[in-house]
């Protein structure tokens, strides 16, 4: 295997099967609701763990079996919102990563911020924003997924930084024939107005 395009194909290929199989466990803290009602808010999140379920590279900790372990501890979740109490959570859960935010709305926009915390570190390993301007049944069937594939487009963008990233809109500045980095789609060249995609993390939708 001397050619360096073929090494070049089968080395980003293994990064992103390795990153598929690598999945990161997770438990996520109800969204502080802002404008929306708790109802609102709790089924917001349980759509937020279904949607990073999804993208293949989350194990996500039921709310369930959540609530029950820090019973058990006697532990209340209400206003955990700091880093040391996310640490202190994630550490009593068996957790790598501890996912918070909130959803909100102002006039006829909702919003949804989130933040992936490192359990053991408290340091912040991403952050998500989204905007929605329509009905709240909308932000539930598309917002928190498109929120939710934003994380996952970003630990992908990190696990292959040599490739050059396509963006939706950005296709005209792609060379036809060259190797890139395509978000929710993987890694492919660029022929044109086609996309021939060699990989993708496991459960990655565009």
């Amino acid at each position: 295997m001397n050619h360096p395009k073929l090494r070049l194909i089968v080395f980003f290929v293994a990064v992103l099967a390795s990153l598929a199989g690598a999945q990161t466990n997770v438990a996520i803290i109800p969204l502080d609701a802002k404008g929306v009602s708790d109802i609102e808010a709790s089924v917001l999140t349980d759509r937020l763990a279904f949607e990073l379920f999804k993208t293949g590279l989350f194990t996500v900790l039921e709310r369930g079996k959540m609530e029950e372990i820090l019973a058990e501890q006697d532990f209340q979740l209400t206003g955990c919102v700091t880093e040391e109490c996310l640490v202190e959570v994630g550490q009593l859960l068996g957790v790598e990563q501890m996912m918070a935010g909130s959803v909100s709305k102002i006039g006829n926009t909702y919003s949804v911020i989130l933040r992936l915390i490192d359990a053991q570190s408290g340091a912040i390993v991403q952050v998500a924003g989204y905007d929605h301007q329509g009905s709240i049944d909308q932000l539930l069937s598309q917002g928190m997924g498109v929120v939710a594939r934003s994380i996952a487009d970003q630990l992908v963008e990190r696990a292959a930084p040599a490739i050059p990233v396509v963006s939706k809109g950005a296709a005209s500045a792609a060379r036809q024939g060259h190797l890139y980095f395509f978000p929710r789609l993987g890694l492919g060249f660029y022929d044109g107005g086609a996309r021939r995609v060699l990989g993708r993390p496991s459960g990655l939708r565009q």
